[in-house]
């Protein structure tokens, strides 16, 4: 995209000098754009967000990193072949190989990890004092050659945790490690909301057998069958149990999601 933008740029077709990339765009593109006078606008994560800005300021190039990028001059989609097509020709006319074209940018080491987590505790990076406090010693220890992105999943219980900086191997270390924190935190609430579901199940269950040696025999016998009154203690515990989850779902008092 880097490569396509600075010809648009520098043949004026590119509209308002802006191009329009996602949050996952390499930094090495925002920092192309700050030595070369280009707006990259950032989005959230999708081509449908990526059109929402360009179709409102009538930006034409824009695109994910993934490799959807989208011409706006002649589809509104990620097209691979126009895509295709506009590299080559840009290829032909300056007469220069890709490889030598795709210097203006250096792109930055990169490295994404998934943490999981249930669904409701994708959050969690924003609520924990823990992590808050690991986050922002990366930040410090990157010193401003690099950046810590997470991003919870819409699709899956995932938080995704990306970092960049000028060394792959010291990166790693520190994505792995924050999702491992991140991880342990969110399972550590995980199972304490489960057991309390549990107890909260388990304590509806005595209940139960409670009311039932208060009703009245005769009550019992007209209500319920079978030998030794077993039926009517499994048929009412299986009611208030049933009763007691629906409670808990309606409170979001689980965590078996």
């Amino acid at each position: 995209m880097a490569i396509i933008a600075n010809y648009l740029k520098e043949n004026n077709k590119l509209n308002k000098d802006t191009l329009v990339a996602t949050v996952m765009s390499n930094l090495g593109l925002k920092k192309y754009g700050e030595t070369n006078n280009m707006n990259i606008l950032q989005t959230k994560v999708g081509d449908r967000y990526v059109l929402e800005e360009m179709v409102k300021d009538n930006f034409v190039l824009g695109g994910e990193q993934s490799g959807h990028v989208i011409f706006l001059n002649y589809n509104s989609t990620g097209d691979g072949l126009v895509t295709a097509l506009q590299v080559t020709a840009l290829k032909a006319k300056a007469n220069k190989p890709l490889s030598e074209l795709a210097t203006i940018m250096k792109e930055l080491p990169q490295v994404l990890v998934n943490a999981k987590v249930p669904n409701e505790k994708k959050n969690i990076y924003l609520e924990d004092a823990e992590i808050i406090a690991s986050i922002k010693e990366i930040e410090a220890k990157l010193n401003g050659v690099g950046r810590v992105l997470i991003r919870p999943s819409g699709t899956e219980p995932l938080v995704r945790v990306m970092l960049e900086g000028e060394s792959q191997e010291e990166i790693d270390k520190m994505a792995n490690d924050l999702a491992n924190l991140i991880l342990k935190v969110g399972t550590i609430i995980f199972w304490f909301l489960s057991i309390w579901s549990i107890a909260y199940l388990a304590t509806y269950s005595l209940v139960a057998d409670w009311v039932l040696n208060l009703t009245p025999a005769f009550f019992r016998n007209s209500v319920f069958t079978g030998p030794g009154h077993k039926q009517e203690i499994w048929t009412l515990e299986f009611f208030l149990l049933s009763s007691s989850w629906i409670a808990c779902v309606k409170r979001k008092m689980y965590a078996f999601v």
